[in-house]
């Protein structure tokens, strides 16, 4: 892809770990007017820090094109459930996938600030079959102050009250604990 494009100034080929700091790693604050990821942000931790340094990538009202597999599907867990590292993932927004539902996505992707965010295919597409969306949205017009912890809590709105955090990989928290924690986050 580099050689195919390299006569192209305006494209930068660089490998970015999304879940480390993107300045860490020389990317500007808030430098790109597009960021394309295609079934990655899935095989994160903690989607609510991977969105935080998607954020921090993008310029105010950059767009963000997001395609994931948004629809667990039994071979998928077939091929990638026995690597290493598919159920790494640490966060409270999923329990028993790396994958979100479209809706999933979408509601994270508005609790980072982003407008106008929309999925294709629509709901009521025959193309929904696929279990693949395209989610898109456009960064919040200004800048947000890095460090916003409020975004978690947002999106555990809804949750059942006997959801079980999932702390430090799969270790669960006993009972007295979860609801401790839960009153927290609330």
């Amino acid at each position: 892809t580099r050689e195919k494009y390299k006569k192209n100034p305006s494209l930068r080929f660089a490998l970015l770990d999304i879940e480390k700091d993107p300045a860490a790693q020389g990317f500007g604050e808030h430098e790109f007017d597009v960021v394309v990821a295609c079934n990655v942000l899935h095989a994160t931790g903690d989607l609510d820090a991977t969105m935080r340094n998607v954020s921090r990538l993008l310029r105010p009202a950059g767009m963000l094109v997001l395609c994931e597999v948004t629809r667990p599907q039994s071979w998928i867990e077939f091929c990638y459930g026995l690597m290493p590292g598919w159920y790494r993932f640490s966060d409270r927004l999923r329990c028993n996938s790396p994958l979100l539902a479209d809706g999933d996505w979408k509601k994270l992707l508005a609790t980072h600030g982003f407008e106008d965010v929309t999925a294709f295919p629509e709901a009521g597409s025959p193309a929904v079959i696929l279990g693949e969306h395209c989610i898109v949205g456009r960064a919040p017009s200004a800048a947000r102050a890095s460090g916003d912890d409020s975004c978690t809590a947002s999106v555990l709105e809804g949750l059942p009250e006997d959801a079980v955090p999932v702390i430090e990989g799969a270790n669960r928290t006993p009972d007295s604990q979860v609801e401790t924690f839960l009153q927290r986050l609330r």
